[in-house]
């Protein structure tokens, strides 16, 4: 049975490191790792973000799957994983959100 896995980046540092892990964003990503070799987990292939906090997590996947089972995996980054801007997303669809919904055209107005 084949799956996919989405992984959010672990816990990012404070504002002025915020695209690095924190300390406890380095342990997140090292208990998921160990826990995907526990249960056996292999992976066909892993694509990451380009930011850093991203590479990060995937590094520290890609470490615990290489030890644990061997499996040496690249990490295949593409930014077009990166987090959005969501005034991108408000423009594209305000117009049609504002005239659905009164209470958002006024939130969106201001």
């Amino acid at each position: 049975m084949s799956a996919l896995y989405f992984i959010r980046h672990a816990q990012a540092g404070p504002r002025h490191q915020y695209d690095a892990l924190s300390d406890l964003g380095q342990r997140q990503a090292a208990s998921l790792a160990a826990h995907f070799a526990q249960q056996g987990v292999r992976f066909a292939a892993l694509y990451t973000g380009t930011l850093r906090r991203q590479q990060q997590t995937a590094g520290i996947v890609r470490k615990q799957l290489a030890e644990s089972h061997g499996q040496e995996l690249e990490a295949i980054a593409d930014a077009r994983w990166n987090e959005f801007k969501l005034a991108h997303v408000y423009q594209g669809i305000a117009a049609r959100m504002c005239a659905a919904d009164e209470g958002f055209a006024r939130d969106y107005e201001e």
